[in-house]
């Protein structure tokens, strides 16, 4: 069976299209992953802020300190 010229320019589209269809499909899948790990790596930073503070009685002798000058 010949084939005709539409088939065989459509039989050579194909592997351009699916190439393209799992190229859209890991672009949109690798968004999603940076995305978290950048939200991951910038909550780890709050989290290490807030631990860091100075406890109630440092604060508040700095505060006194700052008030006298």
């Amino acid at each position: 069976m010949k084939l005709t010229k539409r088939q065989i320019i459509m039989g050579s589209i194909k592997p351009l299209l699916v190439c393209l269809g799992m190229y859209l499909v890991v672009l949109f899948a690798s968004v999603f992953v940076c995305s978290s790990l950048y939200n991951a790596v910038k909550g780890n930073k709050s989290k290490a802020a807030v631990q860091t503070k100075a406890p109630a009685s440092v604060a508040a002798t700095s505060q006194h300190f700052s008030q006298e000058n």
